[in-house]
């Protein structure tokens, strides 16, 4: 693998991103599948439900994306110092976090 350290990066900053989206309820759009639209703003209750969720990943993406492109440019012998495994802990425990508040799909309620 060529660049371990940007790949660490963006999952981290990808996962903090989602999981902060998701606690604070930062929706960039909405998408509303009755009508198959996307929106910057919130339409009437007659457009059906609004979905997040897509915010979120884009969001979580393009903030990886730009941490990633940046961390892909530190020379090789600086992130070898900084690359001991922290990032894959950190995801780990993101994940964790967002399954913790994420749980009751999983349980049917």
């Amino acid at each position: 693998m060529r660049h371990p350290f940007a790949l660490g990066v963006f999952a981290v900053v990808f996962s903090a991103v989602y999981l902060a989206g998701f606690l604070n309820g930062w929706i960039t759009f909405r998408f509303y599948p009755l009508n198959n639209v996307i929106s910057l703003d919130d339409l009437p209750r007659t457009a059906g439900p609004a979905m997040g969720w897509y915010a979120w990943i884009v969001q979580g993406f393009v903030a990886g994306l730009a941490a990633g492109l940046i961390a892909a440019a530190i020379p090789k012998r600086i992130t070898d110092k900084l690359w001991s495994g922290w990032a894959a802990v950190g995801v780990i425990l993101l994940v964790a976090a967002t399954f913790y508040f994420e749980w009751h799909w999983f349980q049917g309620q």
